[in-house]
């Protein structure tokens, strides 16, 4: 952590940015396990996923590659995949 705050510098703007994100995203989970993960422990791998997902369909975009788009839709795929995977994982050891 001490690493980010040396490499931003001087800009407190960033810091501060990053702060209040890092707040509002810890009190949306937070949210999140108080009304629904508490009694379903398998939804945790999918809302985990849900925000990794967002940032893959938007990497093309923000950052365009020749290539950029099948590698995000790769990517789409194979983390929608896995975090299905899991939670039916996770649900099936629940049902017992």
């Amino acid at each position: 952590m001490v690493v980010i705050f040396i490499e931003l510098g001087s800009n407190y703007v960033a810091i501060g940015h990053w702060l209040t994100s890092g707040i509002v995203i810890g009190l949306l989970y937070l949210f999140l396990y108080i009304t629904i993960f508490r009694y379903n422990m398998a939804l945790i791998p999918f809302a985990l996923a849900v925000p990794s997902l967002l940032s893959k369909i938007s990497s093309p975009i923000t950052y365009p590659h020749p290539v950029g788009i099948q590698v995000a839709i790769v990517a789409f795929v194979l983390t929608a995949l896995f975090a299905i995977y899991w939670t039916k994982m996770l649900d099936r050891e629940v049902s017992g």
